[in-house]
């Protein structure tokens, strides 16, 4: 959707990238913190919260 349009969009895209970015950095923390704890009681539960955090991520940057 961008390539046509490069020049007009890049500065929209810069900015979502960073607000995306920031979001994903600043839970960064907890959710390692979370994955960490999981592991200590529960391998194959650590795995699941990870795998679900990186869908949810991967899906939410894919819709916006």
């Amino acid at each position: 959707m961008v390539y046509p349009r490069y020049d007009l969009m890049i500065g929209d895209v810069r900015a979502t990238q960073k607000e995306m970015e920031t979001t994903f950095n600043n839970a960064q923390e907890g959710i390692e913190e979370m994955a960490a704890k999981l592991l200590a009681k529960d391998k194959n539960a650590a795995i699941a919260f990870l795998t679900n955090y990186t869908n949810m991520t991967a899906q939410s940057t894919f819709d916006t």
